[in-house]
This record gives structure tokens, sequence and C-alpha cells, in this order.
């Protein structure tokens, strides 16, 4: 199945209270279930600052995963 996960915030990338810890976790466990998970969230700048400086989008990783950052 193919899975969108839409949230304001996502761990470890982007975090202020309990929203980030669950949008953080329930993608791996659907992926490791076999699901397709597409994470989709505003670009804070706390994520953006991780990215390659003066390249659109880029990659962050944390905690052993990486995602895209378009």
């Amino acid at each position: 199945m193919r899975i969108a996960h839409l949230a304001s915030e996502v761990a470890p990338f982007s975090k202020t209270g309990g929203l980030a810890d669950v949008a953080g976790a329930l993608p791996p466990a659907l992926a490791d279930l076999g699901h397709e998970v597409t994470v989709v969230v505003p670009a804070h700048r706390t994520t953006l600052d991780e990215t390659v400086p003066g390249k659109p989008g880029g990659e962050v990783s944390a905690l052993g995963y990486t995602a895209r950052v378009r």
C-alpha cells in the first residue's frame, strides 16, 4: 500500500511536541510492514539548515533514517 503521512513536524528532523514523536515512529513501522511511505512536512529552517548550501533540496540523516528535502 502507498501511504502519504502529512505532519507539521517529524522527529528527529523537527520537534516541538509529541506529534513529532508519532510522526517519526509511525512511517518507519509501516515501511517495515512492506508499505511505501512518503512523509510530507513543512520546510522548517532546522531541516533546511542540514541540506547542502546553495543546492535545491538535499538529504538529511538522523537515527539511521535519511530524508530527501525538495
